[in-house]
């Protein structure tokens, strides 16, 4: 018998996986980080750790005389990742995380499940790219099997916090619009290495956070890190690895050779459910 007929699950679905685990196990420092700094603070520490990494990673590759994670990188894709960036990594995390801090995962995961949903009807307008019969199966068995979890988890909460869920609407928009342009980049650009275009987003998310601290709220991002103690420092910066460079990593490289963007954003709203355990 072929070994290709014995592979049960695709590589892309595996990374997914390892995304979800990164982000779950992260998200448990992030809740802490939250009700201790506040969100603003934590996601722009996060999202400044990966930055640094992804842009070592890249100098790194052209020392070593890598020149193709920038051939054909033109400006109107480096603005579309730009925007994945602004809107994924730094107005959908921060929303997300105040959420989590307003209702909880566990009613966060609710409406993030109709993440999928609409990711395969803007695929199906975008790039004409419909889910076959048993991908549609697969995607309503995991949002039934994580509602019915979610359910069982909030059944000794008291009445909904319109004010969370609202949150959890605009993340949930938001995100899944970072993921939309994300992978409108990768078709613009099938050679993009996942490094380079997590710098770019990383970049987009950086320069919000600094609109924001310099007009709206300042964020004291250096002050907020000494305030730690030593070993909260520690975790802080093991959670912005952890949650932010690997599970992006891992997120940008399944998005990239995934067949349809749905799929990976299913398996992805296992993340919530996980951090509830973890």
């Amino acid at each position: 018998m072929p070994t290709e007929n014995l592979t049960f699950i695709e590589p892309h679905l595996l990374y997914a996986v390892a995304a979800v685990l990164s982000f779950s196990t992260a998200s448990f420092f992030y809740r802490h980080f939250t009700a201790q700094v506040g969100a603003l603070w934590t996601n722009a520490f996060k999202a400044s750790v990966a930055w640094a990494i992804f842009l070592g990673i890249s100098i790194a590759g052209l020392v070593d005389g890598d020149r193709t994670q920038l051939a054909g990188l033109e400006f109107k894709t480096v603005s579309i990742l730009l925007a994945s960036g602004l809107l994924g990594l730094n107005i959908s995390d921060w929303l997300m995380l105040r959420a989590y801090h307003a209702i909880g995962p566990a009613r966060t995961i609710i409406v993030y499940r109709f993440q999928p949903l609409l990711l395969a009807a803007a695929s199906y307008f975008f790039w004409n790219r419909a889910l076959t019969t048993p991908q549609w199966l697969a995607i309503g068995l995991l949002l039934a099997c994580v509602l019915v979890l979610a359910r069982e988890r909030r059944a000794h909460a008291g009445r909904w916090d319109l004010t969370g869920i609202f949150l959890a609407l605009g993340a949930m928009a938001l995100d899944g619009t970072g993921i939309l342009l994300s992978r409108e980049a990768f078709e613009r650009l099938p050679d993009l290495s996942p490094n380079m275009a997590n710098l770019v987003r990383a970049t987009g998310a950086l320069l919000g956070f600094f609109f924001i601290s310099r007009f709206l709220i300042p964020i004291r991002l250096l002050e907020g890190f000494r305030g730690l103690r030593p070993r909260a420092r520690g975790y802080a910066v093991f959670s912005a690895i952890l949650g932010a460079w690997l599970g992006l990593t891992f997120w940008l490289t399944a998005l990239k050779h995934a067949e349809h963007p749905a799929m990976v954003s299913a398996v992805g709203g296992l993340s919530p459910l996980f951090a509830i355990f973890i």
